[in-house]
C-alpha cells in the first residue's frame, strides 16, 4: 500500500486543514470531437466571493466582540481540570495589553482574536478567537477560549471550544490541557488530554531529549503571534513531534492594508525534523505602524490596530484544505480539455503529476494566490514498488496493527497484481465500514486519531479516512 512514511504522515495530518484550494471549471478547451489546444478562460473563482453573514449572524458577532474587549466571557469549569481552569479565572482579570488579530483568506475575513498578556515569571496568554465555521455547518460561529501558561521549565495551554448557535448561545464541544514539562536537565515530556460533553476523553503522551537544555513551548501555527515565531531552536508540534526553528531574510513588502501603507519587513520561519524542511511561515512587520502578520497556507494573521480590528468585519467560508471544493460537472473532460486551479503553493507531492499537468501558472502578488492551469493525464502513473520506509509503522499510521494486516491480506488475496484493483478496494472497504462523522466537523472538535483508534470509533472525518487508507 501507498504511504507517507513516519513522522512526514502525522505532520501532513497535523496541518492539512491550514492550506486553501479551489478547483474551478474553466470555459471549454476543445469541442465534443476533442478538437482545438487548451485555452481556459475567465471564471468567478468561489475562493474570492465574500458571502456577507446574515443580519442575525452579524448582531451575534458584534455582541461576542463586545464581550471579548470586555474580557467578559471565561472557561466552564470541568472536574478534570479544575485546578488550571481556575488559576485560568483568577488570571483572566489580571491580564492587559490587547493584541488584536485578523484573520483573512482568500474567501475574507474568517476569525477575528483578542489577546491579553501577563508577563512575569509566569507569563499567560489569555486570548478569544471567534471564527466562521466550516460551510454547510447549522452554527453561527465557532469560539475558542485560551490560557497559554509559560515558566521557565514548562508551557500549558488550557483551551476551550464553545459552538456559538443561531441564538447566539455558546455550547461547549471541548475542553483541552496541553503541556511540555521539563522532567531534567535535558529531558522533556509532552502530553495533551482532551474532554468532551459527551464523556468522551483522549490522550497523548511524548518524551525527548536535547543535547543541552532549552526553554521549548507548544507551537500552533494557526494561534501563535510574531512575538512567539522570534525565537529559534525548537517547539513542539501537537501530532508531529519536536521540530526546530529557525530564520531566514526576505525582501521588504509594500502593500496597502487597512487604511495604511505598510513597508513590512520580513522574514521566513522554517520549521524541520530530522533536518527535513516541514513548513515555512512568511512574517512581517511595519514597527512604526504597529502592524504585523504572519502567513501560512494563504492565510494571513494580522496584528493590527484597535480601530482597524473594530472595523474587520467575518464574512465568507472558512479555509478548509481537507477537501479541494470543485464546480466540476460528471462529464468535464468530454467538453473541456482543461481547469483552474486557486492555490496557495504549488503542489509539489509526487502523486499530484501522476494525474495533472501543469500547462501554466501564475502568481496574484497581492493575495499570494497561484492560478494553475491544467490539463489531466490520461493514464496516471501508479508506483508499484513500497519502500521499507513506506511501510513503517509510527504512533498514527499503525501498518503492523493485526486488523490492518488481515485487510491487506483480502485485498491481495482478490488483487495480487492489480494496483488500481487494490486501491479500489481500500476505497470500498471505508465506504462500507466507515461513516463521516458530522458532529465532529460540525463542533469544531476534529482531533487526531491513531489507525487502531480510527477503526474502533467506525466514524471520522477526512484525516482519519486517511490514516486507515495509508
Amino acid at each position: 500500500m501507498t504511504k507517507l512514511s513516519g513522522r512526514s504522515s502525522k505532520f501532513f495530518m497535523a496541518l492539512s486543514c491550514l492550506s486553501t484550494m479551489a478547483l474551478v471549471a474553466c470555459s471549454p478547451g476543445k469541442d465534443s470531437k476533442g478538437s482545438s489546444s487548451p485555452s481556459p478562460g475567465p471564471v468567478s473563482s468561489p475562493t474570492t466571493t465574500i458571502n456577507p453573514l446574515s443580519e442575525a449572524a452579524a448582531k451575534c458577532e458584534d455582541k461576542i466582540r463586545k464581550l471579548m474587549e470586555a474580557k467578559n466571557m471565561t472557561f466552564e469549569s470541568i472536574p478534570e481540570l479544575a485546578n488550571e481552569i481556575a488559576l485560568a479565572q483568577r488570571v483572566r482579570a489580571e491580564v492587559n495589553s490587547p493584541h488584536y488579530v485578523v484573520v483573512e483568506s482568500a474567501s475574507g475575513i474568517t476569525q477575528v482574536s483578542l489577546r491579553f498578556e501577563k508577563r512575569g515569571p509566569t507569563t499567560h496568554f489569555f486570548e478569544y478567537e471567534l471564527s466562521v465555521p466550516q460551510e454547510g455547518a447549522d452554527s453561527f460561529f465557532n469560539l475558542t477560549i485560551a490560557d497559554r501558561v509559560f515558566t521557565s521549565t514548562q508551557s500549558l495551554i488550557i483551551n476551550q471550544k464553545f459552538t456559538i448557535d443561531s441564538s447566539c448561545v455558546g455550547h461547549r464541544s471541548m475542553t483541552s490541557a496541553e503541556r511540555v514539562v521539563q522532567t531534567g536537565t535535558t529531558d522533556y515530556q509532552y502530553k495533551k488530554d482532551s474532554y468532551f460533553p459527551n464523556g468522551e476523553t483522549d490522550s497523548k503522551k511524548d518524551s525527548f531529549s536535547l543535547a543541552s537544555p532549552e526553554f521549548i513551548y507548544n507551537f500552533d501555527p494557526a494561534a501563535d503571534d510574531i512575538s512567539t515565531m522570534r525565537r529559534e531552536g525548537h517547539a513542539y508540534l501537537s501530532g508531529v513531534g519536536l521540530i526546530a526553528t529557525k530564520y531566514s531574510p526576505a525582501p521588504v513588502r509594500n502593500i496597502k492594508k487597512f487604511g495604511f501603507d505598510l513597508s513590512l519587513e520580513q522574514k521566513i520561519f522554517s520549521a524541520s525534523m530530522n533536518d527535513q524542511n516541514l513548513f515555512q511561515i512568511s512574517v512581517g512587520e511595519d514597527r512604526a505602524k504597529k502592524i504585523s502578520f504572519y502567513e501560512i497556507a494563504g492565510r494571513f494573521f494580522w496584528t493590527v490596530p484597535q480601530v482597524a480590528w473594530q472595523a474587520s468585519k467575518m464574512g465568507g467560508a472558512s479555509g478548509n484544505s481537507s477537501e479541494i471544493s470543485y464546480q466540476l460537472p460528471k462529464d468535464y473532460f468530454v467538453d473541456h480539455s482543461a481547469v483552474l486551479l486557486t492555490t496557495s503553493k504549488i503542489p509539489s507531492y509526487e502523486h499530484f503529476a501522476a494525474y495533472w499537468k501543469i500547462l501554466e501558472q501564475s502568481k496574484d502578488e497581492q493575495t499570494n494566490l497561484f492560478t494553475l492551469h491544467l490539463s489531466q493525464v490520461d493514464q496516471p502513473t501508479i508506483h508499484d514498488n513500497s519502500s521499507a520506509l513506506d511501510l513503517e509503522s509510527n504512533d498514527t499510521i499503525q501498518t503492523d496493527l493485526p486488523a490492518i494486516q488481515a485487510i491487506a491480506k483480502d485485498i491481495i488475496r482478490a488483487q495480487p497484481t492489480d494496483r488500481m484493483g487494490q486501491i479500489q478496494m481500500i476505497l470500498d472497504y471505508l465506504d462500507e465500514h466507515y461513516k463521516f462523522d458530522e458532529a465532529m466537523l460540525n463542533n469544531n472538535v476534529i482531533r487526531s486519531l491513531s489507525t487502531k483508534e480510527a477503526l474502533e470509533r467506525g466514524t471520522g472525518v477526512c484525516q482519519h479516512y486517511a490514516v486507515i487508507y495509508a
